[in-house]
This record gives C-alpha cells, sequence and structure tokens, in this order.
C-alpha cells in the first residue's frame, strides 16, 4: 500500500499578456488590485511573470499546505522577498 501524492492544478488566473496590461494598475494600488482580483477569482489565482507562476490565496486550507504540511518543499524566491513589503512578510 502506498501513498498517494495529490497532484495539484494551478488555479485559473492572469495570462503573462493579461499580468502586463494590468501591471499599471497593480502598482498604482497593490492592495485594491489584489483584492479585486481575490473577488474575481473567488479567493485564489494565479499570474505570470515572466517564466514564473505565482499563486495568491486567501484559502486557509491552501495556506496550511503550503506554510505547514509541506514547507520544505518552497522556497522564498527574489521575487517573494521584494514584494513581501506590500504584504508585511
Amino acid at each position: 500500500m502506498g501513498t498517494e501524492k495529490k497532484k495539484y492544478k494551478l488555479p485559473v488566473g492572469y495570462s503573462l499578456f493579461q499580468t502586463m496590461l494590468k501591471t499599471n494598475e497593480f502598482l498604482n494600488n497593490p492592495i485594491k488590485f489584489i483584492s479585486k482580483s481575490m473577488v474575481a477569482f473567488s479567493g485564489t489565482y494565479s499570474a505570470v511573470l515572466g517564466n514564473r507562476r505565482l499563486i495568491l490565496t486567501q484559502n486557509p486550507e491552501f495556506i496550511n499546505y503550503v506554510l505547514k504540511e509541506n514547507h520544505r518543499n518552497y522556497n522564498k524566491s527574489e521575487l517573494a522577498t521584494r514584494v513581501s513589503k506590500f504584504f508585511g512578510t
């Protein structure tokens, strides 16, 4: 009997092109932009920046999975370090 590993499907969100179009809106008011996006995508969405896909979420189960249950599989990127000033982390 093996352990079953859940495969996570990335959430819907903004493509690279959509992200580029919305960059100015984000830079002018990041909190407002993220809040609007959370409502539009039901609390979890993705955005493409270059060759990276970011996932933003308000889902407590997803946050618990990343920060507690599976934290060793994630590294804080340079980008995350830079944007953390907007989120107070």
